[in-house]
């Protein structure tokens, strides 16, 4: 851990604090780095603690060597502590003083980093800006009491360099000041490029963007997504029978320097943002999935989650769930269906790690390798379980949707907050023994048993067998599925 002290460096800085937030936020961004003043009024008298970095947020351990030129306004002081990359800056002042702090966030990533430093770093470049919030907000550490009454606004220097789009404020090209809830703040994205289209898309009440970089060799990809997220997004909340919502965004961008990796996504609050390694985005049914994949985490992952420990749930049930809603609008054929599926039934029972305890995925996670997969397979496995259980105890009146629903229902009744497992253990037992699913999730979600598998567990639409002990699906009534699966 490393210790530094910066005494006060601005003393002729004047703040005009008045009806002002109480973390005013201004950008200044050059090709250089993005230059941020943050004009703070105490919440809390004498010191507060910021953070800048999180190591959980695609494992960067050494982020916080990005900021530059951290310094404070008279009569403040800063001491920073570093651990494992995060910042801990301790800002202090007396009373209730506002004071002024400053700092550049600076592109720290390098080709050498692959996928995850173009994902969770900060892109500053001459025609291209990419950050999430994480990489440029100082989070203060207020109580939690505190955190509703918490104002945070956000404006930017003139002239732009190029158009700017974030999140939070989608309609806001960084022409006006945006001020919320600094709780608001969290979980969202600023990207801006000299070749950015943004196109509105109204789906019911909620204001869709679909924010991709064009030039004119790849412009026909702005009608093809325009295309296809009408009618997956329309399909989904379809699916769910649910049209909560404001704002959603769908970013698509190439990435910068790497041309080995089809493409990598990161869900945020309300929006979803891709890259991909070629001109084309729409080009194969891995890129469907993926897209489609993140979209989807509106529901399982965001309305709807378990949180935290639980991945199994937030990312293997909407891996499930993407495939079948795919499949059940035709953008899948059924046997795309049963590749996916028995593709991560074989990555599953063939990985070394395939029996790890769920405790010990997410502090491994980081490590990536099957780590970073355990969650996704091991709960397509269980959904894929579950869902069948239920069709065949009901006769077909229930699926995986009706359960769905059920945790629909329970989140809503929480306010949206985090289920929790015994939440999840309600909601399927409307379906299928209580006794019986606790112990289900004990074994092959806690435990990290693999499902013995049988053919009783599944409609006569679909066949069971074992290739070296591993289950295989398939499909063998195309028509009976395809009906089984629809929905209004």
């Amino acid at each position: 851990m490393k210790h530094l002290l910066f005494t006060a460096l601005l003393a002729c800085v004047t703040l005009t604090v008045s009806a002002q937030a109480n973390l005013d936020y201004r950008f200044r961004l050059d090709s250089a780095a993005l230059h941020v003043t943050l004009n703070y009024t105490p919440v809390e008298p004498d010191s507060t603690l910021f953070v800048y970095g999180d190591l959980g947020f695609g494992g960067q351990t050494d982020i916080f060597n990005g900021i530059k030129n951290l310094r404070v306004s008279a009569p403040g002081t800063i001491k920073v502590d570093t651990l494992e990359g995060s910042g801990a800056i301790h800002v202090y002042y007396p009373g209730n003083t506002p004071i002024t702090i400053s700092y550049d966030v600076t592109d720290t990533h390098t080709p050498e980093q692959k996928v995850r430093g173009e994902m969770f770093r900060p892109l500053i470049q001459k025609d291209y800006f990419y950050a999430h919030e994480v990489s440029i907000f100082l989070i203060p550490m207020f109580r939690e009491t505190d955190k509703n009454n918490v104002t945070q606004s956000l404006q930017w220097e003139k002239p732009l360099p190029y158009p700017i789009y974030f999140t939070l404020d989608p309609e806001n090209r960084g022409d006006k000041i945006y001020t919320g809830i600094y709780k608001d703040f969290q979980s969202t994205l600023f990207t801006g490029a000299a070749n950015l289209t943004i196109d509105q898309v109204n789906l019911g009440n909620i204001k869709n963007f679909i924010v991709l970089r064009i030039n004119d060799s790849t412009a026909y990809n702005r009608p093809a997504m325009k295309e296809y997220f009408e009618e997956y997004v329309t399909a989904l909340h379809r699916f769910w029978n649910n049209y909560d919502g404001e704002y959603y965004s769908l970013i698509v961008q190439p990435f910068l320097d790497i041309d080995y990796h089809n493409s990598s996504g990161i869900a945020f609050h309300d929006g979803f943002i891709m890259k991909h390694n070629n001109d084309t985005i729409l080009t194969d049914y891995g890129r469907i999935a993926t897209l489609s994949h993140e979209i989807s985490h509106h529901f399982t992952g965001h309305l709807v989650s378990l949180g935290g420990n639980e991945q199994w749930f937030d990312e293997g049930f909407t891996d499930y769930t993407t495939y079948y809603l795919l499949t059940a609008i035709g953008m899948f054929p059924p046997e795309q269906y049963t590749h996916e599926i028995n593709r991560i039934l074989r990555s599953l029972h063939t990985s070394e790690l395939r029996n790890t305890p769920n405790d010990e995925i997410r502090e491994n996670f980081w490590k990536l390798g099957d780590y970073a997969w355990l969650p996704y397979w091991r709960g397509t496995q269980f959904a894929l379980w579950l869902d069948n259980k239920i069709v065949t105890s009901s006769d077909g009146k229930y699926s995986i949707r009706d359960l769905l629903w059920a945790c629909l229902d329970a989140a809503r009744n929480k306010n949206w907050e985090h289920l929790t497992r015994e939440d999840f253990i309600k909601a399927v037992s409307k379906f299928l023994p209580e006794k019986e699913m606790r112990e289900a999730i004990e074994r092959y979600i806690v435990n990290g048993e693999l499902i013995e598998f049988s053919q009783k567990d599944f409609p006569s639409d679909i066949k069971l067998t074992y290739d070296d002990s591993i289950p295989v699906i398939e499909i063998t009534n195309q028509k009976r599925f395809k009906e089984r699966i629809a929905f209004e």
